[in-house]
């Protein structure tokens, strides 16, 4: 579906959703590549996050269109601001999905404030396997429940503090 100066790719499922959170991450990671090799001048930010949602056309007699509504869809919508330049970040459901596939590792990022919503989202950053830094866990070495490395995070972010 297109949003204005976005584009929201939508991964349904009634099944495996492990494999659907792999196809995702997937994609949106060639995305970026595809970016990052062509010549096209833009900068883009992927964001991934599952949830309930409600899915159906919404409208009346002179158009209609296809629509999701729900938390999961206004986190990753606020999660884009964060994703640029050119990066890939889910909501921590995803790192349960994903952190099998030894083609990723995975950055744990400060929990950032999403506009209009209370607390705070856990956030982190996919790479495509390749050389580790400090700040990197390669996903296979993650467990659930993370609490333990968000304690070790910085303060959360703001996106006002990005600049």
């Amino acid at each position: 579906r297109y949003l204005g100066d976005g584009v929201m790719a939508i991964f349904l499922t009634q099944g495996e959703t492990s494999t659907i959170s792999r196809v995702a991450v997937s994609t949106g990671l060639e995305i970026l590549r595809y970016v990052e090799t062509s010549k096209i001048p833009v900068t883009i930010g992927v964001t991934i996050k599952s949830g309930e949602v409600v899915v159906g056309y919404v409208g009346n007699d002179e158009r209609v269109e296809f629509t999701v509504l729900g938390d999961a869809v206004n986190v990753a919508h606020g999660m884009q601001s964060y994703a640029r330049p050119n990066k890939l970040l889910v909501g921590p459901e995803i790192v349960d999905f994903i952190k099998l596939n030894k083609n990723y590792h995975l950055r744990p990022l400060a929990p950032i404030r999403i506009k209009h919503r209370e607390g705070l989202v856990e956030v982190y950053e996919v790479l495509k396997k390749g050389p580790i830094d400090s700040d990197t866990i390669p996903i296979s070495r993650m467990r659930s429940g993370t609490s333990e490395l968000i304690r070790e995070l910085p303060q959360p972010m703001d996106k006002d503090s990005l600049s």
